[in-house]
């Protein structure tokens, strides 16, 4: 429709004054046309203008060069946790699935490559099921589009809301869940919510008597 038209084309003109702006600053800056400015945009289109823009200027302030969209989806991926994580960091993660009563913030890659070495860690060679989970894992990844991390409870509620709220630090889980609540809010322990003064009345009804 019109609105989003005009949208997109102001978003567009900003991003190309920014992008533009930091090349002209910058070591190796280059002048771009409308055709490939417009395919810069296209290549970081599905962030936001203001993440690339801390992007662009964590760039500048950490490099002599100007950037190239790849070294802000980097960062952009850095800072957002979803870059994948390397074999030992995702063994450990996964070592915590071993303990039904620990929830587990991972990746659909860890979780597959579990699953493939399963009958190793079954049969308790721990040794042997890190040397294959590096080896499946590491395969997996070749294949691996964008991070996407999701959680497992556990069986202690208390602990998943704190590994919630953790991950959501990390930005690995979204602040708020698809209806705009917070995430970690489905995982809260419910309260009781019958009072003293409703256990009295039970009891009076039950007993006849008065005294609590």
């Amino acid at each position: 429709d019109h609105d989003k038209i005009v949208r997109i084309k102001r978003i567009f003109e900003d991003f190309a004054e920014m992008w533009q702006g930091v090349h002209s600053v910058m070591a190796g800056g280059k002048d771009f046309n409308t055709k490939t400015m417009m395919f810069v945009f296209s290549v970081l289109e599905d962030y936001p203008l203001d993440v690339i823009v801390k992007a662009v200027r964590l760039h500048a302030a950490s490099s002599k060069f100007a950037p190239m969209p790849a070294d802000i989806v980097e960062i952009i991926n850095v800072r957002s946790g979803t870059k994948h994580l390397g074999p030992e960091e995702a063994w450990a993660i996964v070592l915590t699935s071993f303990d039904e009563r620990l929830p587990v913030v991972w990746t659909q890659e860890m979780f597959n490559a579990k699953v493939e070495i399963q009958a190793i860690i079954d049969s308790g060679d721990r040794i042997g099921a890190r040397m294959a989970f590096k080896e499946a894992y590491n395969r997996i990844l070749l294949t691996a589009g964008p991070v996407k991390w999701f959680l497992t409870p556990g069986d202690d509620k208390s602990l998943t809301v704190d590994a919630v709220k953790f991950a959501i630090l990390q930005g690995r889980l979204p602040k708020l869940d698809k209806d705009g609540k917070p995430t970690e809010d489905k995982y809260l322990i419910e309260q009781p919510t019958t009072t003293s003064q409703k256990l009295i009345e039970q009891a009076h009804k039950i007993t006849g008597k008065v005294d609590a």
